[in-house]
């Protein structure tokens, strides 16, 4: 079975590594394989090309799946030094996007930042901004898991900090790195998968079950550009994030591995982006933080929680 596995990954990369001028083509191999389209986008340095979908075989989604998690933010709403729920429950409102592990941190959506940016129901009990927004509790679950647990993101510390300039996307780095995907911070030519986590129903709550979509897609990444790729989506309101790799296969020991190249970031819009991780940002490579390690610096918030039930949009006011 172990053998399988690596032939099916070898076979899904090779059209990926056949963009790669290094690469030495086997004597088989005919390049009209590969179909690709090289158009540029609204005349930026960076490119990219939709070449095939799989949505029945996402094999290579399988494979990166145990890098992503979904993170689920809370918060409340405090005025006069009191907090306030809605429906009675101890937070007014919450958002579910995709935590992405790599080696030394995790990547997060700006959703975990502000979760009430987006929230219609904010916006029109707020219109008078009586209430100030505060962050309540956050939780974690693996794709592949239904139960949540409690995380503390350390959103505003030294830790915590942003990607890009308009601070879509953030890294979280890690005291104890150990696990994750690697990351490709070289430019240029790229020849591999786009995977998006949506959402099974059209409602996102705790329960929702995510489906993972892969397809093979070209970029060209310009390191001197602060350019974002615009990306072809569709159910946006069901999309909870998504990644871009790239395969790395090691023929001395017949291994494929997918390394990070940028992650899928929404704008104001709800429009959706690639951010490369090769482009100039904010970004500290994975060893590069010496003060990740250090625990002493890390604050904790106590927070509390209740689990009370009405059918209000209203905010309703908790236990502090």
């Amino acid at each position: 079975m172990k053998y399988i596995i690596i032939f099916i990954l070898s076979v899904l990369a090779i059209p990926a590594l056949a963009q790669d001028p290094s690469w030495k083509r086997p004597s088989w191999w005919n390049d009209s394989t590969v179909k690709e389209t090289d158009d540029s986008i609204n005349n930026k340095r960076s490119k990219v090309s939709v070449i095939t979908e799989n949505s029945n075989e996402n094999i290579v989604a399988q494979s990166v799946k145990s890098s992503l998690s979904l993170i689920r933010q809370q918060y409340r709403l405090k005025r006069n030094g009191d907090y306030y729920g809605k429906n009675n429950m101890p937070y007014y409102g919450e958002t579910y996007s995709i935590g992405v592990k790599v080696s030394g941190g995790m990547f997060l959506l700006s959703d975990v930042v502000e979760p009430w940016k987006n929230d219609e129901d904010y916006k029109r009990v707020n219109e008078s901004k009586k209430y100030k927004p505060v962050l309540f509790w956050s939780y974690q679950r693996l794709l592949s898991d239904s139960t949540y647990k409690a995380i503390e993101l350390e959103i505003g510390s030294e830790f915590f900090t942003p990607v890009n300039n308009d601070s879509s996307l953030y890294i979280h780095t890690e005291a104890h790195p150990d696990f994750g995907l690697s990351i490709d911070y070289t430019s240029g030519q790229k020849s591999g998968y786009m995977i998006w986590a949506y959402t099974c129903t059209n409602l996102q709550d705790s329960a929702m079950s995510v489906k993972l979509t892969q397809s093979q897609m070209s970029i060209e990444i310009n390191p001197d550009s602060t350019d974002i790729i615009p990306l072809s989506t569709n159910d946006n309101n069901k999309i909870l994030g998504g990644i871009y790799v790239v395969p790395n296969y090691d023929q001395h020991k017949g291994i494929v591995q997918y390394k990070l190249v940028g992650v899928a970031i929404k704008d104001d819009n709800s429009k959706w982006f690639l951010q490369p991780l090769a482009t100039k940002s904010n970004i500290t490579k994975s060893g590069d933080n010496d003060n990740k390690s250090d625990n002493n610096k890390r604050s904790k918030r106590n927070k509390k929680k209740d689990n009370e039930e009405n059918e209000s949009s209203e905010p309703t006011k908790t236990k502090k």
